[in-house]
C-alpha cells in the first residue's frame, strides 16, 4: 500500500473510544515516550510543602492518558481514557470526534472530573492527580499548538488549526481545572486520602 496516500490522521492519537489504538491501521504503531515505565515520579516530591506543585506537574507531564469522567444531561456517567497534552497553565487539551459519548456529554454538561495516574506503579506506591474541571470544545482551535508539541514529542506528528476545525472530522477540546488534589501518602499509609492544592 502506498503510505504517502494514507490520511494524515492515521498516525495520530485521540480518545480510545474514538480510535481504539494509538494509530489506525494500516499505519505502524508509534511508541509513546511518556509511557516509559522507568520514568517514575522522583522521590522526595511529597504532598505537603512547596514541592506539591512540582509533583503535580511531573505526573501530568509524564503520564500519557487521563481518565475523563463526564455525565449527560440526565446525570448518566461515562468514563473514557483520553490521550492528552497539558499547557503551562495546566489546561488540558485533547482531540476527539464531537459524536463520541464524552464529547456529547461535555456539550450537555461542562462539569467533568479527571484523574491522571501511573498504572505501572506498585501497590502502595501509586500517586495520582485528581481534578474537577470545566470542559468545552475549542471552536477556533486555539491551543492546538500545545497538543501539537506533545504529539511531535512522541513521534506522532504535528497538528494545525486546520486539523481540528471544519471540514476536519476531529475537534480540539480543553479542560480548565477548578479543583486539584493529590493522594497524601505521608499520613494516609496509601489509603485514598486526598490533599486539596491551590490551582
Amino acid at each position: 500500500m502506498d503510505r504517502s496516500r494514507e490520511p494524515r490522521h492515521c498516525r495520530r492519537v485521540t480518545s480510545l473510544d474514538t480510535m481504539p489504538t494509538r494509530t489506525a491501521p494500516p499505519c505502524e504503531r508509534v511508541p509513546d515516550a511518556r509511557s516509559d515505565v522507568h520514568r517514575r515520579v522522583p522521590a522526595g516530591l511529597g504532598v505537603r510543602g512547596v514541592m506539591s506543585a512540582a509533583l503535580v506537574d511531573v505526573i501530568l507531564q509524564r503520564t500519557p492518558y487521563m481518565t475523563l469522567a463526564t455525565a449527560d444531561g440526565d446525570g448518566l456517567p461515562w468514563a473514557s481514557p483520553v490521550w492528552f497534552a497539558v499547557g503551562d497553565d495546566r489546561a488540558l487539551f485533547w482531540v476527539s470526534r464531537p459524536t463520541s459519548v464524552h464529547s456529547q456529554n461535555i456539550a450537555a454538561r461542562a462539569d467533568v472530573s479527571i484523574v491522571v495516574f501511573d498504572t505501572n506503579a506498585r501497590v502502595g506506591e501509586a500517586q495520582a492527580v485528581y481534578m474537577r474541571a470545566r470542559a468545552a470544545m475549542v471552536p477556533d482551535g486555539a491551543g492546538v499548538d500545545v497538543f501539537s508539541r506533545a504529539s511531535v514529542d512522541v513521534g506522532i506528528g504535528a497538528w494545525t488549526v486546520a486539523d481540528v476545525v471544519a471540514p476536519a472530522e476531529l475537534r480540539l477540546y480543553r479542560a480548565d481545572v477548578t479543583e486539584l488534589s493529590l493522594l497524601d501518602h505521608q499520613s494516609s499509609g496509601g489509603r485514598d486520602i486526598r490533599v486539596p492544592l491551590d490551582r
